[in-house]
């Protein structure tokens, strides 16, 4: 009898329970070889994937909070402030320089808000006058200087000088700087023009005007001349020295009827009064005189919607009658006309409608008078028109 070796086969459950044997094995040597990696490892790179993670999220969280508003930059910081300017001292007081002494300054304003103030514009109000400031931006608690010059060339007496700030100060949009004092000539007049006033024609008055140096200048008058026949000068020492002189001006009696303007030239070793001159101003008046002398509007809100006017009349002083024969203006924007009241002739001037600006016009004024000289009066007119808002 022969016996045949059969093979056995697993079977199906059994082949199951081998391949999770073999699965739990695979799973252990993994595991295994993490732990010993990871203890491997640590020493030589100092830290730990735990330790990578909680940085990550540390640093997002930073990320966040820069993120929020209000926080991490001086412009969110300032983010709804508002600026305040503060001027330590507007007003600059020189008291008394010569003509052409340049009067430099630094104004110092400061920011005690809470936001950044800005300086967008600086605006003299004279070509006279510069400004350069330091920083057109200011901090909050910090302070900015403004360097300002006036030139006096050119300007006698008492003056006062402005400079305008444009800010972005909610309740100060704008400030003014100031220059204030008494510019003083080298060489002054005393008083300053020949005013005569008003003068009978036919009379020759005088008047004697000072022309003082300034003690220890050294300056020097050089010659006195003039150019008119209508009156005559003397110069006559002064009672400060040398230096200083005295100049007499005498209108001759021939002068016609009429306003006249005449000056003297001085001539001086000063370099920045080379030449000063001595106004002359005389009205030389007859027996026929305009009252009032002149028309003066003033200064009248523009332009005119309806014509605005003054009445003049005819004074006679002679003893002859004198009557108004025409009169006529020499621009449109004044009209002259005659009218009669109590039986006597008045002038009418006016000021037409949609008139504005300077007026500085003329009306003729023709009489019978005997005398040729009187026979024709000037009768000035001014005003000034400004226009609404300005």
């Amino acid at each position: 009898m022969v016996f045949t070796k059969k093979k056995l086969l697993p079977s199906a459950d059994s082949r199951f329970v081998f391949r999770i044997m073999k699965f739990k094995k695979a799973v252990l040597f993994i595991a295994f070889g993490v732990l010993v990696c990871s203890r491997f490892w640590a020493p030589i790179f100092g830290e730990s994937v735990s330790t990578v993670h909680a940085e990550s999220r540390s640093g997002l969280e930073r990320a966040r909070m820069d993120e929020s508003p209000g926080a991490g930059t001086p412009d969110s910081a300032l983010r709804g402030a508002t600026p305040e300017i503060v001027i330590v001292s507007a007003l600059k007081d020189f008291g008394e320089v010569f003509q052409g002494t340049p009067v430099t300054h630094e104004f110092e304003i400061k920011n005690v808000g809470k936001g950044q103030l800005k300086i967008s514009k600086i605006h003299p109000a004279c070509g006279c006058t510069a400004a350069v400031i330091d920083s057109d931006e200011v901090a909050p608690g910090s302070s900015a200087k403004i360097r300002a010059t006036f030139d006096t060339t050119g300007f006698y007496g008492y003056k006062v000088k402005t400079i305008r700030l444009y800010t972005n100060d909610p309740k100060n949009t704008s400030v003014v700087l100031a220059f204030q004092g008494t510019v003083k000539r080298d060489i002054e007049l005393n008083p300053p023009r020949a005013y005569f006033g008003s003068v009978p024609k036919g009379s020759s008055p005088s008047l004697t005007v000072d022309v003082n140096v300034q003690k220890g200048s050294g300056l020097a008058i050089g010659q006195v001349s003039s150019l008119s026949d209508k009156f005559d000068h003397q110069v006559i020492d002064g009672e400060q020295g040398a230096a200083s002189k005295k100049i007499k001006i005498t209108l001759k009696e021939t002068l016609p009827v009429g306003v006249f303007r005449d000056r003297v030239v001085i001539r001086t070793s000063s370099k920045v009064n080379p030449v000063v001159n001595l106004p002359i101003f005389a009205r030389i008046e007859g027996d026929a005189l305009l009252s009032p002398a002149d028309v003066s509007f003033g200064l009248i809100e523009g332009p005119l919607e309806k014509p605005v006017s003054q009445t003049v009349k005819l004074i006679n002083n002679g003893t002859e009658a004198v009557n108004i024969v025409s009169v006529s203006s020499n621009s449109s924007l004044v009209g002259a006309k005659l009218s009669e009241k109590d039986g006597r002739k008045e002038i009418v001037v006016s000021l037409k409608r949609g008139v504005s600006g300077t007026i500085r016009q003329q009306v003729k004024v023709v009489t019978d008078h005997k005398d040729p000289d009187q026979r024709e009066l000037t009768l000035p007119v001014y005003a000034i028109v400004s226009r609404k808002g300005s």
